[in-house]
Protein backbone atom coordinates (compact mmCIF):
# COMPACT_ATOMS: atom_id res chain seq x y z
CA UNK A 1 0.00 0.00 0.00
CA UNK A 2 1.16 3.59 -0.58
CA UNK A 3 2.69 5.55 2.29
CA UNK A 4 0.65 8.33 3.83
CA UNK A 5 0.17 10.67 6.78
CA UNK A 6 -1.91 10.47 9.94
CA UNK A 7 -4.64 12.85 8.82
CA UNK A 8 -5.76 10.26 6.23
CA UNK A 9 -6.95 7.91 9.00
CA UNK A 10 -10.49 8.75 10.15
CA UNK A 11 -12.64 7.87 13.16
CA UNK A 12 -16.41 7.43 13.10
CA UNK A 13 -19.07 6.69 15.70
CA UNK A 14 -22.57 5.26 16.01
CA UNK A 15 -24.86 4.65 18.97
CA UNK A 16 -25.02 0.95 19.79
CA UNK A 17 -28.52 -0.53 19.78
CA UNK A 18 -27.31 -3.77 21.37
CA UNK A 19 -24.51 -3.15 23.86
CA UNK A 20 -21.26 -4.70 22.64
CA UNK A 21 -22.52 -5.41 19.10
CA UNK A 22 -20.95 -3.20 16.45
CA UNK A 23 -23.23 -1.17 14.23
CA UNK A 24 -22.66 -1.62 10.50
CA UNK A 25 -22.41 2.06 9.50
CA UNK A 26 -21.05 5.14 11.26
CA UNK A 27 -23.59 7.86 11.99
CA UNK A 28 -20.90 10.55 12.18
CA UNK A 29 -17.26 10.92 11.21
CA UNK A 30 -15.13 13.03 13.54
CA UNK A 31 -12.86 15.77 12.25
CA UNK A 32 -10.05 14.79 14.60
CA UNK A 33 -7.03 16.97 15.31
CA UNK A 34 -5.08 14.11 16.91
CA UNK A 35 -5.89 10.41 16.89
CA UNK A 36 -4.42 7.40 18.67
CA UNK A 37 -6.18 4.03 18.33
CA UNK A 38 -4.34 0.76 18.85
CA UNK A 39 -5.04 -2.80 19.86
CA UNK A 40 -3.65 -3.75 23.27
CA UNK A 41 -2.64 -7.15 24.61
CA UNK A 42 -2.04 -8.64 28.02
CA UNK A 43 0.36 -11.55 27.61
CA UNK A 44 1.78 -13.92 30.19
CA UNK A 45 5.15 -15.62 29.97
CA UNK A 46 5.38 -19.43 30.08
CA UNK A 47 7.95 -19.81 32.84
CA UNK A 48 7.73 -23.50 33.68
CA UNK A 49 10.94 -25.46 34.15
CA UNK A 50 12.16 -27.55 31.24
CA UNK A 51 15.45 -28.67 32.78
CA UNK A 52 17.37 -25.79 31.17
CA UNK A 53 18.55 -22.40 32.37
CA UNK A 54 16.64 -20.36 29.77
CA UNK A 55 13.91 -18.33 31.49
CA UNK A 56 10.85 -19.04 29.32
CA UNK A 57 9.36 -21.10 26.53
CA UNK A 58 6.80 -18.74 25.08
CA UNK A 59 3.99 -16.20 25.50
CA UNK A 60 0.22 -16.60 25.73
CA UNK A 61 -2.30 -13.84 25.05
CA UNK A 62 -4.90 -13.71 27.84
CA UNK A 63 -6.60 -10.35 27.25
CA UNK A 64 -7.21 -8.16 24.17
CA UNK A 65 -8.83 -4.76 23.84
CA UNK A 66 -8.51 -1.43 22.01
CA UNK A 67 -7.45 1.78 23.67
CA UNK A 68 -6.83 5.28 22.40
CA UNK A 69 -7.59 8.98 22.46
CA UNK A 70 -8.53 11.76 20.11
CA UNK A 71 -8.67 15.55 20.08
CA UNK A 72 -11.41 17.33 18.15
CA UNK A 73 -13.12 20.69 17.85
CA UNK A 74 -16.20 21.34 19.99
CA UNK A 75 -19.22 21.50 17.67
CA UNK A 76 -23.00 21.48 17.93
CA UNK A 77 -23.76 18.11 16.27
CA UNK A 78 -21.10 15.48 17.01
CA UNK A 79 -19.64 16.63 20.34
CA UNK A 80 -22.91 16.13 22.30
CA UNK A 81 -22.74 12.43 21.47
CA UNK A 82 -19.60 12.11 23.56
CA UNK A 83 -21.14 13.91 26.52
CA UNK A 84 -24.15 11.58 26.25
CA UNK A 85 -21.89 8.52 26.24
CA UNK A 86 -19.84 9.93 29.11
CA UNK A 87 -22.73 10.97 31.38
CA UNK A 88 -25.13 8.24 30.38
CA UNK A 89 -28.63 9.75 30.21
CA UNK A 90 -30.47 12.15 27.90
CA UNK A 91 -33.95 13.58 27.39
CA UNK A 92 -34.80 15.26 24.06
CA UNK A 93 -37.49 17.88 23.43
CA UNK A 94 -38.46 20.23 20.61
CA UNK A 95 -36.90 23.63 21.28
CA UNK A 96 -39.41 26.32 22.29
CA UNK A 97 -40.80 28.19 19.27
CA UNK A 98 -39.26 25.76 16.77
CA UNK A 99 -40.29 22.63 14.87
CA UNK A 100 -36.89 21.29 13.75
CA UNK A 101 -34.55 22.45 16.55
CA UNK A 102 -34.08 20.23 19.60
CA UNK A 103 -32.97 20.50 23.21
CA UNK A 104 -30.96 17.54 24.51
CA UNK A 105 -30.72 17.53 28.31
CA UNK A 106 -27.78 15.30 29.20
CA UNK A 107 -27.47 14.14 32.81
CA UNK A 108 -25.66 11.48 34.83
CA UNK A 109 -27.22 8.05 34.50
CA UNK A 110 -27.15 6.21 37.80
CA UNK A 111 -25.80 2.97 36.37
CA UNK A 112 -22.44 1.36 35.65
CA UNK A 113 -23.23 0.94 31.94
CA UNK A 114 -23.45 4.30 30.25
CA UNK A 115 -24.26 4.46 26.55
CA UNK A 116 -21.79 2.51 24.40
CA UNK A 117 -20.67 3.67 20.96
CA UNK A 118 -19.42 1.66 18.02
CA UNK A 119 -16.12 3.09 16.78
CA UNK A 120 -15.15 2.97 13.10
CA UNK A 121 -11.55 3.17 11.89
CA UNK A 122 -11.05 4.04 8.24
CA UNK A 123 -7.40 3.33 7.33
CA UNK A 124 -6.58 3.80 3.63
CA UNK A 125 -2.86 3.39 4.38
CA UNK A 126 -3.12 -0.24 5.46
CA UNK A 127 -6.04 -0.89 3.13
CA UNK A 128 -8.12 -2.44 5.92
CA UNK A 129 -10.90 -0.78 7.91
CA UNK A 130 -12.23 -1.86 11.30
CA UNK A 131 -15.30 -1.43 13.46
CA UNK A 132 -15.01 -1.72 17.23
CA UNK A 133 -17.92 -2.66 19.47
CA UNK A 134 -18.48 -1.55 23.06
CA UNK A 135 -16.70 1.80 22.73
CA UNK A 136 -16.78 3.75 26.00
CA UNK A 137 -15.28 7.07 27.02
CA UNK A 138 -13.08 7.06 30.09
CA UNK A 139 -12.60 10.80 30.33
CA UNK A 140 -13.03 14.11 28.53
CA UNK A 141 -10.81 17.14 29.03
CA UNK A 142 -11.81 20.56 27.69
CA UNK A 143 -9.67 23.68 27.39
CA UNK A 144 -11.65 26.91 27.04
CA UNK A 145 -9.06 29.48 25.99
CA UNK A 146 -8.40 32.25 23.46
CA UNK A 147 -6.61 32.26 20.09
CA UNK A 148 -7.95 28.86 18.97
CA UNK A 149 -11.07 27.00 17.96
CA UNK A 150 -12.30 25.39 21.17
CA UNK A 151 -11.45 21.70 21.42
CA UNK A 152 -11.59 18.70 23.71
CA UNK A 153 -9.63 15.48 24.25
CA UNK A 154 -11.31 12.15 24.93
CA UNK A 155 -9.85 8.82 26.06
CA UNK A 156 -11.67 5.62 25.11
CA UNK A 157 -11.62 1.82 25.25
CA UNK A 158 -13.42 -0.79 23.15
CA UNK A 159 -13.36 -4.39 22.03
CA UNK A 160 -10.87 -5.45 19.37
CA UNK A 161 -11.79 -4.60 15.81
CA UNK A 162 -13.78 -6.52 13.24
CA UNK A 163 -12.82 -6.06 9.60
CA UNK A 164 -15.10 -3.74 7.63
CA UNK A 165 -15.32 -1.72 4.43
CA UNK A 166 -16.08 1.88 5.30
CA UNK A 167 -16.87 5.03 3.32
CA UNK A 168 -16.48 8.18 5.46
CA UNK A 169 -18.86 11.09 4.91
CA UNK A 170 -18.22 14.28 6.85
CA UNK A 171 -21.03 16.16 8.61
CA UNK A 172 -21.58 19.90 8.39
CA UNK A 173 -21.30 21.33 11.90
CA UNK A 174 -21.03 24.65 13.75
CA UNK A 175 -17.72 24.94 15.62
CA UNK A 176 -17.53 27.02 18.77
CA UNK A 177 -15.01 29.85 19.16
CA UNK A 178 -13.81 31.68 22.29
CA UNK A 179 -16.16 34.58 21.48
CA UNK A 180 -19.11 32.19 21.86
CA UNK A 181 -18.12 31.25 25.44
CA UNK A 182 -19.27 32.81 28.71
CA UNK A 183 -18.61 31.75 32.31
CA UNK A 184 -20.75 32.47 35.37
CA UNK A 185 -20.49 31.67 39.07
CA UNK A 186 -23.43 31.83 41.49
CA UNK A 187 -24.39 30.56 44.93
CA UNK A 188 -26.52 27.81 43.37
CA UNK A 189 -28.00 26.63 40.08
CA UNK A 190 -31.03 28.88 40.40
CA UNK A 191 -28.78 31.93 40.68
CA UNK A 192 -26.87 31.30 37.44
CA UNK A 193 -29.51 32.83 35.18
CA UNK A 194 -29.16 36.24 36.83
CA UNK A 195 -25.41 36.08 37.50
CA UNK A 196 -22.96 38.35 35.69
CA UNK A 197 -20.59 36.99 33.04
CA UNK A 198 -17.05 36.82 34.43
CA UNK A 199 -13.92 38.02 32.56
CA UNK A 200 -12.29 34.58 32.63
CA UNK A 201 -9.07 34.15 30.61
CA UNK A 202 -8.85 30.35 30.63
CA UNK A 203 -10.97 27.51 32.00
CA UNK A 204 -9.98 23.83 32.02
CA UNK A 205 -12.47 21.08 32.80
CA UNK A 206 -11.91 17.34 33.29
CA UNK A 207 -14.68 14.73 33.54
CA UNK A 208 -13.59 11.19 34.43
CA UNK A 209 -15.84 8.18 34.92
CA UNK A 210 -13.08 5.71 35.89
CA UNK A 211 -13.70 2.92 33.38
CA UNK A 212 -12.91 -0.67 34.42
CA UNK A 213 -12.86 -3.61 31.98
CA UNK A 214 -14.68 -6.79 33.05
CA UNK A 215 -13.17 -10.09 31.93
CA UNK A 216 -14.94 -13.44 32.33
CA UNK A 217 -13.78 -17.00 31.79
CA UNK A 218 -14.19 -18.33 28.27
CA UNK A 219 -13.10 -15.21 26.37
CA UNK A 220 -10.02 -13.05 25.98
CA UNK A 221 -12.15 -10.01 25.03
CA UNK A 222 -13.72 -7.86 27.76
CA UNK A 223 -17.27 -8.85 28.59
CA UNK A 224 -18.04 -5.19 29.29
CA UNK A 225 -16.53 -1.89 30.37
CA UNK A 226 -18.07 -0.49 33.54
CA UNK A 227 -18.05 3.15 34.51
CA UNK A 228 -17.54 3.73 38.23
CA UNK A 229 -17.37 6.92 40.32
CA UNK A 230 -17.64 10.16 38.33
CA UNK A 231 -15.06 12.82 39.11
CA UNK A 232 -15.15 16.40 37.82
CA UNK A 233 -12.34 18.86 38.43
CA UNK A 234 -11.05 22.00 36.80
CA UNK A 235 -9.37 25.35 37.11
CA UNK A 236 -9.92 28.85 35.83
CA UNK A 237 -7.67 31.86 35.32
CA UNK A 238 -8.82 35.43 35.93
CA UNK A 239 -7.08 38.75 36.60
CA UNK A 240 -6.15 39.44 40.23
CA UNK A 241 -7.97 42.61 41.32
CA UNK A 242 -9.72 41.59 44.55
CA UNK A 243 -9.76 38.86 47.19
CA UNK A 244 -13.22 37.59 46.19
CA UNK A 245 -12.09 34.18 44.99
CA UNK A 246 -9.52 33.78 47.77
CA UNK A 247 -12.40 34.22 50.20
CA UNK A 248 -14.30 31.40 48.47
CA UNK A 249 -11.47 29.10 49.53
CA UNK A 250 -11.07 30.45 53.05
CA UNK A 251 -14.81 30.40 53.75
CA UNK A 252 -15.37 27.02 52.07
CA UNK A 253 -18.19 28.45 49.96
CA UNK A 254 -20.19 26.22 47.65
CA UNK A 255 -20.69 27.71 44.19
CA UNK A 256 -22.44 26.72 40.98
CA UNK A 257 -20.47 27.19 37.74
CA UNK A 258 -21.83 27.60 34.22
CA UNK A 259 -19.90 27.40 30.95
CA UNK A 260 -22.16 28.44 28.08
CA UNK A 261 -21.32 28.19 24.38
CA UNK A 262 -23.82 29.97 22.13
CA UNK A 263 -23.01 30.13 18.42
CA UNK A 264 -23.90 33.31 16.51
CA UNK A 265 -25.36 31.43 13.53
CA UNK A 266 -29.13 30.99 13.32
CA UNK A 267 -30.73 27.55 13.17
CA UNK A 268 -34.43 26.94 12.64
CA UNK A 269 -36.36 30.20 12.57
CA UNK A 270 -34.60 32.18 15.30
CA UNK A 271 -32.47 29.91 17.52
CA UNK A 272 -28.75 29.41 18.06
CA UNK A 273 -26.65 26.26 18.41
CA UNK A 274 -25.75 25.92 22.08
CA UNK A 275 -23.73 23.73 24.41
CA UNK A 276 -24.09 24.62 28.09
CA UNK A 277 -22.40 22.91 31.03
CA UNK A 278 -23.66 23.53 34.56
CA UNK A 279 -21.94 22.27 37.70
CA UNK A 280 -24.36 22.37 40.63
CA UNK A 281 -21.95 22.47 43.56
CA UNK A 282 -18.24 23.30 43.45
CA UNK A 283 -15.59 24.05 46.05
CA UNK A 284 -12.47 26.06 45.27
CA UNK A 285 -9.44 24.42 46.85
CA UNK A 286 -6.34 26.31 45.72
CA UNK A 287 -5.32 29.74 44.45
CA UNK A 288 -2.03 30.51 42.71
CA UNK A 289 -0.96 33.98 41.54
CA UNK A 290 1.58 34.78 38.85
CA UNK A 291 3.55 37.76 40.21
CA UNK A 292 5.96 38.13 37.29
CA UNK A 293 7.32 41.68 37.49
CA UNK A 294 6.34 42.85 34.02
CA UNK A 295 3.08 40.92 33.57
CA UNK A 296 -0.55 41.52 34.51
CA UNK A 297 -1.12 39.60 37.74
CA UNK A 298 -3.46 36.68 37.20
CA UNK A 299 -4.85 34.10 39.59
CA UNK A 300 -5.55 30.45 38.87
CA UNK A 301 -8.21 28.77 40.99
CA UNK A 302 -8.66 25.01 41.22
CA UNK A 303 -12.12 23.59 41.85
CA UNK A 304 -13.86 20.26 42.34
CA UNK A 305 -17.50 19.52 41.56
CA UNK A 306 -19.72 17.63 44.01
CA UNK A 307 -23.16 16.05 43.92
CA UNK A 308 -25.71 18.59 45.14
CA UNK A 309 -28.35 16.99 47.34
CA UNK A 310 -30.54 20.09 46.97
CA UNK A 311 -30.44 19.92 43.14
CA UNK A 312 -30.20 16.11 42.88
CA UNK A 313 -27.29 16.38 40.43
CA UNK A 314 -23.62 17.15 39.98
CA UNK A 315 -23.66 18.20 36.33
CA UNK A 316 -26.11 18.81 33.52
CA UNK A 317 -25.35 19.61 29.89
CA UNK A 318 -27.76 21.24 27.44
CA UNK A 319 -27.23 20.76 23.71
CA UNK A 320 -29.34 22.73 21.22
CA UNK A 321 -29.06 21.67 17.59
CA UNK A 322 -31.03 20.55 14.53
CA UNK A 323 -30.62 16.82 15.07
CA UNK A 324 -33.10 14.70 16.95
CA UNK A 325 -30.35 12.14 17.32
CA UNK A 326 -30.62 10.57 20.75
Amino acid sequence: MPKGIGRQVQLGIAKETVRGTSESVASYWIDTLDLDIDEKFNRVVEEQTEGVIEDSTGLQTVQRWVEGSFRAYIDDIVTPWFFYSLLGDVATFVHAGESAVYDHNITVGQSAQHQALSLFENDPLAGQDYKHGLGVLGSVEIAFEHAKILDFTANFMSKKGETATLTPANTTVKRFLPKHCSVKIADNLAGLAGASVLPVNVLNLSINQNIEPDYVLGDEDPNDFYNKQMTIEGDLQINWDAETYRDYIIDGDNKAIQIDLIHSDIIGSASNPQLRIQLAKCNFSELARDLSQNEIVKQTLSFKAHYSVDDSEMINILSVNTTNFM
